[in-house]
């Protein structure tokens, strides 16, 4: 493979790995709006062009990687 000239590897293989790393910092994320919540703790986010603070009570299970299964439809 080729390197990309800055010592860090072949650039096909970092970009390859480039879902594995967005996995875990998403993970990352999730487990730290779940802590917030569970000390009662408010978050700072981005939201809208701005930094806002989320309270831990509008912090939802989405925001905490808790994603509920689709309902069937009949």
């Amino acid at each position: 493979m080729e390197s990309n000239g800055n010592g860090h590897g072949p650039t096909v293989e970092r970009v390859r790995d480039s879902k594995l790393w967005l996995e875990g910092l998403q993970a990352a994320a999730h487990d730290t709006f779940r802590e917030h919540k569970l000390l009662g703790l408010p978050i700072a986010i981005w939201k809208d062009g701005k930094a806002v603070w989320l309270q831990p009570e509008d912090i939802t299970p989405e925001d905490m990687g808790e994603v509920t299964p689709p309902t069937k439809q009949p």
